[in-house]
């Protein structure tokens, strides 16, 4: 026999190898004896049914710590802002307050740009400037019916 200091004892080397694989067949056999519902259908069950419970914890944190928020009707009123009736809003409702609008007449007005000198400033000149032309546009329009 092998004393209990030795590392590796050669001697029982082959006899753990065998009892090694008989126990290895072993656990072979029990586990072809399973039906394969078992061994994949059980499994992916307890997969899905265990992750809607663990993703629901995710859900709710997602909902729980929500920067936005619902406003109260009466918030609203407060700011003075008033709800249109669902009613009012149909589609021909907006259909002819589209229409009434002068699409005929209208100007392209370049917005300022941050990087541009002057920034916002020139938003004031350019409103300043579309209201003249407008002007001078509705006085040259009076000029033509008044001549005419």
């Amino acid at each position: 026999m092998c004393s209990h200091l030795e590392a590796v004892c050669w001697r029982e080397a082959p006899e753990f190898t065998s009892r090694a694989m008989e126990l290895l067949a072993r656990a072979k056999r029990a586990f072809d004896s399973i039906p394969r519902f078992a061994k994949t259908g059980l499994p992916f069950i307890a997969f899905v049914i265990g992750g809607s419970f663990f993703l629901k914890e995710f859900a709710e944190l997602r909902y729980e710590f929500r920067k936005s928020t619902s406003l109260d009707p009466r918030e609203l009123e407060a700011a003075g802002l008033q709800k249109r009736d669902p009613s009012e809003t149909t589609i021909e409702a907006v259909y002819e307050e589209i229409k009434n609008l002068d699409t005929d007449n209208w100007e392209n007005i370049r917005g300022p740009r941050m990087h541009e000198e002057g920034g916002l400033d020139t938003l004031e000149t350019i409103k300043k400037k579309a209201a003249a032309r407008r002007k001078e546009q509705e006085e040259a329009a009076r000029k033509k019916i008044l001549d005419a």
